[in-house]
């Protein structure tokens, strides 16, 4: 375990030393602001549709900017550095994976404070913010499980192609791209949720389209918090989840096999 925890501690000092972090995070305040202007406040009513579509191209956007961990190891040499300690195959790539993750959450979780800080702070008309909690326990379910997916899919690409950007870059997209498209919820890393299955304008009596009153207002709103994210969670939703964390598992099996196969070859 000290082995693996100095790999990552090593991976988070190179990131951090970068410059890279100050492009991303002003992507993320950027999507956050544009999540909080175009559609929480305007759209309360499919807010659970936006919050999915946003969640997506956010992680899209996210795990676009790891996965060169060990070809960028292998240009600095230092790969070989790391590998002549103690450390087994499994700790690097599970390391670099661990390492990638804790990155991109912590991005995740900026976006996710700054949202709620925006939605709270700034006047909503003619709705008001239904609170921390909806975005809170949406992010839980929509963010987590695809970033962890795309940082081992893409280390998986990078180090199957020997660290062409544009390959991993094309299987990135047709990933997150298809989810759009009429898949099986089961399989869509979306998990079918750009789909409202409770529709809170028709449960609160109000035209779709049309100026709620102001006691309509505060019923939509009531009913945000209390459908959001719950009735959205169905069992095919949970299982999609464990599907992909599964898939997960999977992808760094084959690049802890692809690593070791290497080694092999250059010993």
């Amino acid at each position: 375990m000290r082995q693996l925890w100095m790999i990552v501690r090593l991976e988070l000092i190179l990131f951090w030393r970068g410059k890279v972090s100050w492009f991303i995070m002003a992507f993320i305040l950027a999507w956050g602001f544009i999540f909080v202007f175009a559609a929480a406040h305007h759209e309360i009513d499919t807010l659970w549709i936006w919050v999915s579509v946003y969640s997506h191209i956010l992680t899209l956007a996210l795990v676009f900017t790891t996965g060169n961990q060990i070809q960028r190891d292998r240009e600095c040499q230092l790969e070989g550095v790391v590998l002549s300690t103690p450390v087994s195959t499994v700790l690097y790539v599970c390391g670099k994976w661990l390492a990638g993750l804790i990155i991109l959450l912590g991005f995740a979780v900026c976006y996710l404070l700054f949202i709620v800080g925006l939605d709270l702070v700034l006047p909503a008309r003619p709705y008001f913010s239904p609170g921390a909690l909806p975005y809170v326990l949406s992010w839980l379910w929509l963010i987590p499980v695809p970033l962890a997916f795309g940082t081992a899919l893409s280390l998986w690409s990078m180090v199957q192609t020997g660290g062409k950007r544009p390959i991993n870059s094309i299987i990135l997209l047709v990933f997150w791209l298809t989810s759009f498209f009429n898949l099986p919820d089961l399989i869509n890393l979306m998990g079918g949720l750009a789909k409202d299955p409770a529709s809170i304008w028709t449960r609160a009596n109000v035209p779709h389209g049309t100026i709620p009153s102001g006691a309509q207002v505060q019923y939509i709103v009531e009913l945000v918090k209390k459908t959001i994210p719950y009735v959205h969670i169905t069992p095919i939703f949970e299982l999609n989840r464990l599907l992909f964390l599964g898939l997960s598992v999977l992808l760094l099996i084959l690049t802890i096999l692809l690593m070791h196969r290497q080694r092999q070859e250059l010993a």
